[in-house]
């Protein structure tokens, strides 16, 4: 499985779960410590992350070949990262491939303009947001 093979390179996984009052769709960042984000869910795999109400979402799903690796950067003993979920009542597609191209892994500050312009065109009733921090440690 994915986890297999990022245990194999020395790296540990991370998983994650989620849980909503209300049906929603997610949107789910991981903001790296060093300056870069990615889009960890919708993607390509799982194109729509619908979640029903009071029904739990983990990702990835133990059945899945995709792991989230989790590393120090070179030279580091201790970081802190983030995962940034938004919930929207209606699926409303975000993408950064319009501001970056094909990469998956964005600058941090032009990321960042990306989801907040993003997120003016969603009414704040329609929406919620939670930043999640953790600490990667050797």
């Amino acid at each position: 499985t994915g986890i297999k093979r990022v245990r194999e390179l020395g790296l540990e996984a991370m998983e994650l779960e989620f849980k909503a009052t209300k049906d929603c769709y997610l949107t789910v960042l991981n903001l790296y410590s060093n300056d870069s984000l990615r889009v960890v869910l919708p993607n390509a795999l799982t194109p729509a992350s619908f979640l029903r109400a009071n029904e739990r979402l983990r990702y990835p799903s133990a059945e899945s070949n995709i792991a989230l690796p989790v590393g120090l950067v070179p030279g580091k003993d201790t970081d802190q990262e983030a995962i940034l979920v938004i919930a929207t009542r209606d699926n409303i597609p975000f993408s950064m491939r319009e501001a970056a191209g094909a990469q998956e892994l964005l600058s941090l500050t032009g990321a960042l303009m990306t989801i907040n312009n993003w997120l003016a065109d969603i009414d704040a009733d329609k929406r919620t947001q939670s930043l999640i921090g953790y600490r990667i440690v050797r």
